[in-house]
């Protein structure tokens, strides 16, 4: 007989005031982080890095290693501002094209809502 997989509970994300409890999932997400990023790298042949700067930390923890984080981060600095922009876009960016899709949502919904007021009307 075969068992079930227990399934986690979603978490809610939420800063965490215990200290300890913060420090512990800290740790845990960041192994998590590093090993996403290494299985990135290998399963699709790109080069990755992780720079996390950890709180009360004087220095970050980066992945794959130091010397080669700064490899990587000299090769992006050095793309011309066209390739290493095309995608890359600030918060205000990202919620203001956010916005827009939702609006568009908005107004197909609108629009639909009232094709069939009139349909039910006729």
């Amino acid at each position: 007989m075969a068992r079930k997989k227990a399934t986690r509970k979603k978490v809610t994300l939420n800063y965490i005031h215990n200290n300890s409890t913060r420090r512990a999932s800290f740790r845990k997400r960041l192994n998590g982080l590093m090993k996403k990023a290494a299985e990135l790298a290998t399963m699709c042949g790109v080069k990755t890095c992780v720079v996390v700067y950890g709180e009360g930390e004087a220095e970050p923890k980066v992945f794959p290693s130091h010397d080669k984080a700064v490899v990587i981060l000299n090769e992006y600095k050095s793309m011309p501002d066209l390739g290493r922009c095309k995608k890359t876009m600030d918060q205000e960016a990202f919620l203001t094209k956010r916005i827009a899709k939702l609006h568009d949502k908005v107004d197909k919904a609108r629009r639909e809502c009232q094709d069939s007021e009139i349909r039910y009307l006729l």
